[in-house]
């Protein structure tokens, strides 16, 4: 039996070590709580923000969402969206408060169902405050996201669950 050179054997063990790291990577799902981040940044209100500012962020937001994205978001706005509605949304809710904050606590990937698909369960927690009062919402979100031209779009976003009831203070 011909012996081979070691580094023959190493060359092959970090080839697949290479391989193994690319098939488990995180890459889709670091970008897909990136996009998250961005997007609920977009969305959120700080106190005495101009009315400039808040339009440019409703315009910006519509860019995370596919051609077709349909979105059902519960409680705290009981409707049914398509994407052209999204800035129009986001500029009536700075319009009504003062400050918006939103926290993203938790993210559960699905196993994978597609290539170009990637579905999510999270917490979104919605914090406005308008004069003295403070209202808080905390649901439970299925997010589906679909790779268009190398970006990861949000398709449909579906309230799943209320987590805990408006808190008024």
């Amino acid at each position: 039996m011909k012996r081979r050179p070691l580094w023959v054997y190493t060359l092959l063990a970090l080839g697949l070590a290479f391989a193994f790291l690319r098939a488990c990577s995180p890459g889709d799902e670091h970008a897909i709580r990136g996009q998250l981040k961005h997007l609920a940044r977009h969305c959120e209100k700080k106190p005495n923000q101009t009315i400039i500012r808040s339009a440019l962020d409703a315009n910006d937001v519509r860019a995370y969402f596919t051609t077709n994205a349909t979105i059902h978001l519960g409680r705290a706005v009981p409707t049914s969206l398509r994407r052209a509605d999204i800035p129009s949304l986001v500029a009536r809710v700075h319009s009504a408060v003062e400050s918006l904050s939103i926290a993203i606590q938790g993210i559960d990937f699905e196993p994978r169902s597609a290539r170009d698909v990637r579905e999510l369960r999270t917490a979104i927690e919605f914090m406005a405050k308008t004069g003295e009062s403070t209202e808080s919402y905390l649901d439970e979100y299925r997010i589906r996201f679909r790779k268009i031209d190398g970006s990861w779009l949000i398709e449909s976003v579906n309230a799943d669950s209320s987590i805990e009831r408006p808190i008024n203070f």
